[in-house]
């Protein structure tokens, strides 16, 4: 009696005030990487490490028929009507305010990106360096999600200090693997494959 002790404060499912001394991870108004603990038919909780996960509603959810239990995404903890902590998914305009310009990379740089929004052109990345990045659909090698962790090849340095990327090789180290795949795919048709130059690309 009498200890000041540091703890965190939230409502348990009757809405009673309660106090723990296991502190999350990210704090209201920030931007953090949690994975998911429950879906329920309302929505989705998130680990934030605290005693309670946060909630985050279907409305505040992108890809949700991809989503898993396990999958760590990133989220923006907000207070909600009711004054609970909740999460969402929608942190596009945050990652502009906390981007590092990427101007002093280089092409051909590798990075390490999660996938933090899927859009019909591609694919936005926010990388270890905090750089924005952007996959285009043409630059991607196998099907992706969001909260994939990506390690992909720096292809131009845009003026606004955001980067695009591939997971494509270089040429000259892709060109083994695309001979090897041609190989494979005559020998399965016993020598013959069904494309010349006037075929569609």
């Amino acid at each position: 009696i009498g200890q000041e002790v540091e703890v965190y404060l939230y409502l348990d499912p009757k809405g009673r005030l309660t106090a723990s001394k296991l502190l999350p991870k990210i704090k209201v108004g920030e931007i953090g990487r949690a994975e998911i603990v429950n879906i329920t038919k309302h929505g989705v909780f998130v680990d934030i490490g605290a005693e309670r996960g946060a909630f985050m509603p279907f409305k505040e959810v992108r890809e949700k028929n991809t989503l898993k239990h396990g999958t760590k995404i990133f989220i923006k903890l907000y207070r909600d009507k009711s004054n609970r902590i909740a999460a969402t998914m929608n942190v596009d305009e945050d990652f502009k305010k906390i981007a590092q310009d990427a101007s002093k990379s280089k092409k051909g740089d590798t990075v390490i990106g999660v996938v933090y929004n899927l859009i019909k052109q591609g694919a936005l990345l926010f990388t270890q360096e905090n750089y924005l990045a952007f996959l285009h659909n043409d630059e991607i090698t196998h099907p992706i999600k969001i909260g994939d962790e990506i390690e992909a090849r720096i292809i131009f340095i845009r003026k606004d200090g955001k980067i695009n990327v591939s997971m494509r090789k270089v040429k000259e180290k892709a060109i083994s693997t695309d001979a090897e795949k041609i190989l494979a795919f005559l020998q399965n048709r016993n020598g013959q494959i069904p494309y010349s130059d006037n075929t569609s690309p």
